[in-house]
């Protein structure tokens, strides 16, 4: 991958919209302990930013889920932060951002397809969120969140999703039924920019337990689930 200098930093900076005070915090952000482990003369990576930034948003979307539903109890609200303040969530925000094209990887993670991990991913977009809360403040984290998983909210709004939470039914079922996790595959989308639709599987290994599709990758896969959850006969269960 090509340096990381001052030219692709401001690349990502226009992505999310937000100009650092302190560009090194967020050339830091990119850094993973790998590359660190390889270029003794850069020996801080992102770990401590990744940190901060675990607990910058987890705070920022209970403050968004608690702001956007005024009338869920806590039961709720919990189900739907642990939706958003996960792994796949995180790698797939990661992605949305092209975070991937900035991450400075040793040659041995590199190869090994670090750069493309969900984990490394999500590890990344912590840290970067982490490194905007110490250039800025809280605010703009909750900002720029707010605009990332909105979309996400309002899926739950509209939907009902806390009674018809498709994939986390699926998932607990599926979990108790064979012991094995599924996972979603954004399959391919249609029509323009501003009408798309998004086609979404659901599989276990390679056995493909369902297909849905939606306006948004979420809602593409909620209905993935929903699809599964018939398919298996899991759905009154």
């Amino acid at each position: 991958m090509p340096e990381l200098n001052e030219e692709r930093l401001a690349e990502f900076e226009k992505k999310i919209n937000y100009k650092f005070k302190d560009k090194e915090l967020l050339k830091l952000a990119f850094t993973h302990s790998s590359y660190t482990n390889e270029n003794k003369d850069y020996p801080h990576n992102n770990e401590r930013l990744e940190f901060l930034g675990d607990s910058v948003v987890n705070l920022v979307v209970t403050d968004l889920t608690f702001d956007h539903l005024k009338n869920s109890n806590e039961g709720d609200l919990t189900k739907l932060r642990a939706s958003m303040v996960c792994e796949n969530s995180f790698a797939e925000a990661a992605r949305e951002l092209t975070i991937d094209k900035y991450i400075r990887l040793g040659n041995g993670e590199e190869k090994n397809g670090g750069r493309h991990r969900p984990s490394l991913l999500a590890d990344t977009f912590e840290a970067v969120m982490g490194a905007i809360y110490l250039d800025s403040d809280f605010n703009t984290v909750k900002n720029l969140l707010n605009k990332i998983f909105r979309e996400e909210v309002l899926i739950d709004l509209t939907n009902n999703a806390f009674q018809f939470d498709y994939k986390t039914q699926l998932q607990e079922k599926y979990f108790k039924l064979t012991g094995k996790r599924v996972k979603y595959i954004i399959d391919g989308e249609s029509g323009p920019d501003h009408d798309k639709t998004f086609y979404s599987s659901v599989r276990c290994d390679t056995k493909l337990l369902g297909k849905g599709k939606g306006k948004s990758k979420k809602e593409a896969e909620h209905d993935a689930a929903r699809v599964a959850l018939n398919n298996l006969g899991l759905e009154n269960d």
